[in-house]
């Protein structure tokens, strides 16, 4: 995640800072190198997500706002219920 961030923060300085627009082929290759990141460690980590630890970081990540979304099927029975939830800052 660290080097997530660190990607990021790269995008942030050269769209913020030096105010490159997303037309920039630098903005192109760094979105192409995070894309690549993330694929990565989906790759590597997708295990670790479906725990709870990693579900607490997904949404800690998100900023608090995130779908819940349940689903129960059956023979007989179907339902689904989703809501949307904020942590108070």
């Amino acid at each position: 995640m660290r080097d997530t961030a660190e990607i990021l923060a790269e995008i942030n300085r050269l769209t913020g800072a030096s105010g490159a627009s997303t037309e920039d082929p630098r903005f192109g290759q760094l979105r192409q190198k995070l894309a690549d990141h993330l694929r990565e460690m989906a790759q590597k980590a997708h295990q670790q997500f479906g725990t709870p630890w990693g579900l607490v970081a997904l949404f800690l990540a998100s900023g608090g706002q995130a779908r819940a979304e349940i689903r129960f099927t059956g023979p007989r029975l179907v339902y689904a219920a989703e809501s949307a939830r904020s942590v108070a800052q």
